[in-house]
């Protein structure tokens, strides 16, 4: 093998990630699916639907439902399939692997026996050489279907020690390392490598195989902290589709130089905006229309003018084109984009626009969409100074009457696909804020999103990598200091720590009209807003150090000033975060005995005689603003915030507040169930009871992991989930999850849809397909409303069943077309056709296989083109 030094390398770094961690959890399913192996290789008969069962169960994305129907089939004592079960839904993880095929058919009887006895054998090795013997003898006999890919993860269930895991997946990793391309060939160099990390199995090794790309690193998932900064789309379409262009070598000095490029006279003020808007550190997504994604990077030059070379290749357009560099940041797994066609949203590759902001209310569906599958990475957004500003701007808009609110603290809405539960957390929103809800849909959305920005309510949507370091707070890398270049780690809040923040250091303020650390931060945020507002003026250019020398000052996008030494060019920026902390401990700053060891003492490794310049030019204003007038600070930052709030948590008072003068806050969790509860609320669970919580009775403080601070959950924070029933019912929730929220069914309502959709009653026809999907599955297993709510042409109802209704039927009910017959009737099938053996390749030595499947019949669907009203109407009538 070669490059070992390069995989310890990779390795170690891997070591350091969140899917390390993942994975390493993950292990505890490996003796489960153990024993299911052992038990379903003793079943008699032994079935291709065996095979398929267990692909199906060990696969990643099992469902919950799935799961439970697989393991009734393959284990058949009552007793062990309990315990099975029992600990599977204590570790609540899913398999290594997911499945290429979806199921086994065909094999013969000496076949199936060939692969059971394989198996089963492999329950006795014990060493490297059996291993691998045990391999080559089951190759040898050439057993179609049941291949490396399918019966590797088998092998590495039974013995993860022994047997590694090996399919198409690792194609980048063998050519990257020079290993064989053979189950029975590369078991010896696995193990190697193995050794060399030190790992006990191969669970990691899959990890980073299954991760490696083909330029030898790891597509692993990031996080993009834009910290204040913004991000865009900008699609370069233009650079292949116009003909007046020399297409391909524009595209090549483009891409070699990783340029972001546009005219200056783009429609609908996009040119302007690219000039103007679009600022150094900012970033970026590249596409070239909706066919491929490039990277997402930074923005690190102004707009620059094309020199005549380049310019040339735009044709008759050759000084309308301007450009920017751009620091390529995160690269996509692939490039050729598959499956967002239909995603027209302007901040989409397939949207119609070329440089578009993406907002913050956006990231949710972006980073679903895009960012997470083509380059495992989420981006999140902190808030900027200016929409702090905006926020204290609308808060202190005094309300003519609190609104008060009957609602439940913990509420979950749940119910089938279609019933309009994320619709209706908007309306539940505003109740609980505002008292009431707009008339106007429009309007009553404006009024959400006004919220967002103000850091009232708080929308996340769980997922299955959602973690305890997403929800509450974890170790993140941040960006390092200008004169440090090393990489950094910090304890970084999730959403609902933040949300935590902001109705706790509300509850706080409304509960105590006078507090001195509140009074010396907003003194501190008055002093430094008014330093920053006569730089920014020019009112102020120059600042001195102790030593009377000149430092040139200037403001950044951030909200920091950036020093300059004089005869120096590379500024240094002092933040404010940072500088409130010495202004904490140092008001004065000729209290400080040794200025170098007083603020390294406070904030660690800095340039301490540009914080010392600032810090004594703010104070020099503060006796001076006194005597002449009052002076006001804009806001508080987060930050500032926090602080407050994690004193607060620190005195872990048990004061109960009998008339809580508090505004209410809300968080709401789409798709809660999608989530493992336990493992992302973590010891937080108990903590969002009613009476658990800041100033209740039965107050609880915990001391977090990673700050190894106090924290508690404020009496103010509404929290509403939604979950769909269809994917798991709520019995089969986690009961402490069950325990601690409200429950409010959100069942379909066929009554509100119209009665004459071009002659299709859409009433009858939505209340006729339930009761048939209630019979077949259940009433968790139905069809809502809300897909069909404002359908009044037959065509969008088309649209409606095949985007919609009818992969829903399918998901239901997984190839099974005799109960999607029973539901959609004949008129949505063509004839059906029965298989003929003339069908099958002449040959002469078979057993009359071809002959079994004359009694098949094959099922089609009607293309959606070929429906009419009658079909649907034949789903009532």
């Amino acid at each position: 093998m070669k490059n070992t030094d390069h995989f310890f390398e990779v390795f170690n770094n891997y070591k350091t990630t969140e899917t390390y961690k993942e994975r390493e959890g993950q292990k505890a399913i490996i003796p489960i699916f153990r024993q299911i192996l052992s038990e379903a290789l003793t079943i008699v008969p032994f079935t291709n639907q065996i095979l398929t069962d267990l692909i199906q169960i060990f696969k990643y994305n099992c469902s919950d439902e799935t799961f439970d129907k697989k393991l009734e089939a393959l284990v058949l004592d009552e007793g062990k399939r309990k315990a099975i079960l029992d600990a599977a839904t204590e570790h609540y993880v899913h398999g290594f692997t997911n499945a290429g095929k979806t199921g086994i058919v065909g094999l013969t009887d000496q076949e199936l026996q060939t692969v059971q006895e394989f198996l089963l054998n492999a329950f006795k090795v014990k060493s490297v050489a059996q291993a691998k013997q045990l391999v080559r003898e089951y190759e040898g006999k050439n057993v179609p279907k049941v291949k490396r890919g399918v019966y590797s993860p088998w092998l590495f269930y039974i013995n993860p020690s022994l047997f590694p895991i090996f399919n198409n997946s690792y194609k980048n990793f063998i050519e990257w390392y020079g290993l064989p391309n053979d189950y029975e060939g590369i078991i010896e160099p696995l193990h190697k490598l193995k050794s060399l990390v030190g790992e006990s199995d191969f669970s990691h090794i899959d990890q980073v195989a299954h991760a490696f790309t083909s330029d030898g690193k790891l597509f692993l998932p990031n996080t993009l902290n834009l910290n204040g900064r913004s991000i865009y789309k900008i699609s370069h379409g233009s650079l292949i589709f116009d003909k007046k262009f020399n297409n391909e070598a524009l595209i090549k000095v483009v891409n070699e130089n990783n340029w972001i490029t546009l005219s200056r006279y783009t429609s609908k003020g996009q040119g302007e905006k690219f000039a103007n808007e679009l600022k150094i550190g900012d970033y970026v997504y590249l596409c070239y229309g909706g066919n491929i994604i490039k990277w997402v990077g930074r923005v690190k030059s102004g707009v620059k003018e094309f020199d005549e070379s380049v310019a040339n290749l735009f044709g008759s357009d050759k000084g309308d084109w301007f450009y920017r560099e751009v620091e390529p940041l995160y690269f996509p797994k692939q490039e050729s984009l598959i499956g967002l066609k239909d995603e027209k949203s302007q901040i989409m590759p397939s949207g119609y626009s070329t440089f578009k902001k993406i907002n913050p209310s956006q990231l949710d569906s972006i980073n679903k969409l895009l960012f997470l599958p083509y380059f495992n990475l989420t981006v999140v957004e902190d808030s900027t100074t200016d929409e702090i500003e905006e926020e204290f701007e609308n808060e202190i808009e005094e309300m003519e009457e609190k609104p008060t609110s009957n609602h439940p603290l913990n509420l979950i809405l749940f119910g089938p696909p279609g019933t309009g539960k994320t619709y209706s957390t908007i309306d539940i929103s505003l109740k609980i804020v505002d008292g009431k809800v707009p008339d106007s849909r429009i309007e009553a959305k404006k009024r959400f999103a006004a919220l967002q920005t103000q850091k009232r309510v708080f929308f996340n949507t769980f997922h299955q990598n959602m973690s305890y370091e997403d929800f509450i707070e974890g170790i993140k890398p941040v960006q390092a200091e200008d004169e440090d270049s090393f990489l950094k780690y910090e304890v970084q809040d999730g959403l609902f720590m933040q949300a935590c923040v902001e109705a706790t250091y509300n509850f706080y303020i409304k509960n105590n009209k006078s507090d001195q650390m509140v009074e010396q931060l907003m003194d501190f945020n008055a002093l430094y807003d008014l330093l920053f507002d006569e730089v920014s003026g020019g009112r102020v250019k120059e600042i001195k150090t102790v030593s009377n020398a000149i430092l040139e000052i200037s403001v950044t996008a951030q909200g920091n000033f950036a020093i300059i030494h004089k005869g120096r060019e590379r500024p240094y920026t002092v933040s404010k975060e940072r500088l409130s902390k010495i202004y904490e401990v140092y008001p004065d700053p000729d209290a400080m005995n040794n200025i170098h060891e007083c603020i390294r003492g406070v904030i660690g490794g800095s340039n301490s005689t540009a914080y010392w310049a600032v810090l004594n030019q703010i104070s020099s204003y503060r006796d001076k603003n006194r005597s002449q007038s009052n002076f006001n600070a804009k806001t508080l930052t987060y930050g500032d915030k926090k602080k407050i709030v994690q004193s607060i948590w620190e005195k872990r008072s048990t004061e109960v507040v009998n008339n809580d003068q508090s505004e209410p806050f809300v968080f709401i969790i789409d798709e809660i169930n999608r989530g493992n509860v336990s493992q992302i609320f973590g010891e937080l669970i108990t903590l969002i009871e009613s009476d658990k919580r800041i100033g209740k009775d039965e107050v609880i403080f915990v001391d977090l992991p990673y700050s190894k601070s106090a924290f508690a959950v404020p009496p103010n924070l509404f929290i509403v989930g939604t979950m769909n029933t269809a994917d798991r019912s709520v019995e089969a929730l986690d009961t402490a999850l069950r325990r601690r929220f409200s429950f409010k069914a959100m069942l379909p309502e066929p009554e509100k849809l119209s009665k004459d959709c071009e002659g299709i009653d859409l009433e009858i026809l939505l209340k006729t397909i339930n009761k048939r999907l209630e019979i077949l599955k259940d009433p968790d297993h139905t069809i809502g409303h809300a897909w069909l709510w404002d359908i009044s042409k037959f065509e969008d109802l088309k649209k409606v069943y095949a985007d919609k209704v009818l992969p829903l039927l399918q998901e239901f009910f997984y190839n099974d077309y005799e109960k999607l017959g029973l539901v959609l009737g004949d008129a949505f099938f063509q004839e059906p056709q029965q298989v003929s053996s003339n069908l099958f390749a002449k040959f002469s030595q078979g057993n009359g296989l071809a002959s079994q499947y004359e009694s098949v019949v094959k099922y089609k669907l009607k293309s959606i083109d070929n429906l009419t009203v009658e079909d649907f109407q034949s789903l009532y009538s």
